[in-house]
């Protein structure tokens, strides 16, 4: 909850505006100085959490089609006890794939 909040709290910037490109997945460092995009928040907190500990292979980023904005979308699964939690940003806390 923690990292998803933390992350979350950086502001949306599309890639276009932010690098003149259409799509551009930006390491941890240039998203806390520039922002980005979905991807770039799933990055955000995928190597957030596995510096604090979390195994990377129970992470993964998903890329989906988000029906309700109807548009390409990325967000960090991370499988626990038996259940996989959705870190998204568009969403202000973890919740369950379900």
């Amino acid at each position: 909850e923690l990292v998803n909040a933390f992350v979350n709290a950086q502001p949306y910037v599309e890639d276009h505006r932010n690098w003149g490109a259409a799509d551009r997945w930006s390491t941890p460092s240039e998203f806390f100085r520039r922002s980005g995009d979905c991807e770039d928040y799933a990055i955000a907190k995928y190597m957030a959490l596995k510096q604090a500990g979390v195994p990377a292979e129970t992470m993964r980023i998903v890329v989906l089609r988000d029906n309700r904005l109807g548009m390409m979308h990325s967000v960090l699964a991370l499988y626990a006890d038996d259940t996989i939690y959705i870190l998204d940003n568009q969403l202000p806390s973890v919740v369950e794939h379900t």
